[in-house]
């Protein structure tokens, strides 16, 4: 059960690959275009915050394909001294 609640892609690949792969699974399940753009350098994270990040873009896609009616969307990260946005 805990495997399941983070998604091995972030083990295997990190936060910024395993978001990409869900914006390109996004392009290919509902043909919507997904921009993943970093703002700074990326680094590493907890491994709490990033399944949290990934679960919330997942989520967020997920919607963005099934309410909006819109083929775009932007996923924007910015990583900062002690945060990320």
């Amino acid at each position: 059960m805990a495997r399941a609640l983070r998604p091995a892609q972030l083990d295997d690949l990190g936060l910024i690959a395993a978001l990409q792969y869900l914006a390109d699974d996004a392009q290919r399940r509902s043909d919507l275009l997904v921009d993943l753009k970093m703002i700074n350098p990326p680094r590493r994270l907890d491994p709490l915050i990033e399944t949290v990040l990934f679960r919330v873009a997942q989520e967020a896609l997920s919607n963005v394909a099934r309410h909006s009616q819109s083929n775009y969307a932007q996923m924007e990260l910015e990583f900062t001294q002690g945060e990320v946005r």
